[in-house]
């Protein structure tokens, strides 16, 4: 299977579009509008099979990296650790919208 993407930048955006993914009063500059032409659904039974809703197959949370560990485990430290985990939630407050 091969999939196609084209871009286009259209000669102008609409407002309301891009107003209806507005977070806390901001406006993104971007919105992707994508069409769908084909989906693949898995098997229902391989979706059971894998036991995707079995609580008892989870991996709690708390014994999973942190996204801070994982950063300085990539860099051999000069990227991530406490501080980066520590600032994430302002960081990501003030820049994801």
């Amino acid at each position: 299977m091969s999939v196609i993407a084209t871009v286009k930048q259209l000669e102008a955006v609409d407002p309301a579009l891009l107003a209806s993914f507005a977070v806390d009063g901001r406006v993104p500059r971007t919105v992707i509008v994508m069409t769908v032409e084909e989906i693949y659904f898995q098997c229902a039974r391989a979706i059971v099979r894998s036991g995707l809703w079995n609580p008892d197959r989870r991996v709690d949370p708390k014994t999973l990296p942190t996204p801070g560990q994982i950063l300085a485990d990539m860099s051999d430290n000069p990227v991530g650790g406490e501080d980066y985990d520590r600032a994430w939630p302002e960081r990501a407050r003030q820049s994801l919208w």
